[in-house]
């Protein structure tokens, strides 16, 4: 499996799932920590880069491209086709939940269980769920 993140879109919510990182052995856990930070960081960093006056456009190009294509590369019919997405879900008690999907013919065609956690993601993903949770209830509940 890639590197991927589960969760949600916000700081504490984003849980890096590092396999490469961890499995390679020349990373400290001290270093996949200090990883970890920075991805979930990452959006702010950009936000202060642009004085407050834009976000990580390339970064949603980038991944906007990555679902699209995983998507459409289902529908034609292509084995195998795994990508991550925010979806409802019921693999976790929230709602939604990025975690990653198998495209198919039919378009999503299963959520798939998320791979064993280390200990640190463990840690990450029980702060992340409850702040989840609530973030997606004040999405439901918000006026449209």
């Amino acid at each position: 499996m890639k590197d991927i993140c589960i969760g949600g879109h916000s700081g504490t919510t984003i849980v890096p799932l590092l396999r490469t990182t961890i499995n390679d052995k020349k990373h400290s856990p001290e270093d996949i920590q200090d990883m970890c930070s920075k991805i979930r960081n990452a959006g702010t960093v950009v936000v202060e880069a642009k004085k407050g006056n834009g976000s990580a456009t390339l970064s949603m190009a980038a991944a906007g491209f990555e679902i699209v294509n995983a998507i459409l590369r289902g529908l034609s019919g292509e084995k195998g086709v795994v990508e991550c997405a925010f979806v409802k879900s019921d693999i976790t008690s929230a709602s939604y939940f990025a975690s990653p999907l198998e495209f198919g013919l039919s378009g999503v065609e299963r959520v798939l269980p998320l791979p064993e956690l280390t200990q640190q993601q463990q840690d990450m993903f029980d702060i992340a769920l409850p702040i989840l949770k609530d973030d997606i209830q004040k999405g439901l509940d918000f006026p449209c």
